[in-house]
């Protein structure tokens, strides 16, 4: 199989999802809370470590999930 190189695609934008997470986290005070769906549910620790929080998730239903900021 031979492989075509394409040259002057441009990159799509980032899709919103974690980096839009890491800005709502910044946000939040201890006690705060949010609502994500499953996708997110994932990149929920990950976000919160890289702005040095802890987290609690709880499941809502329906692929729903909510996240405390607890420190």
């Amino acid at each position: 199989m031979k492989i075509k190189i394409d040259h002057d695609i441009p990159l799509p934008p980032k899709r919103d999802g974690w980096g839009h997470l890491t800005e709502t986290m910044k946000s939040l005070k201890v006690g705060d809370s949010f609502v994500v769906d499953d996708k997110l549910k994932t990149s929920v620790y990950s976000s919160a470590k890289s702005v040095g929080f802890k987290v609690a998730i709880r499941r809502l239903g329906e692929g729903r999930w909510r996240v405390w900021r607890i420190a």
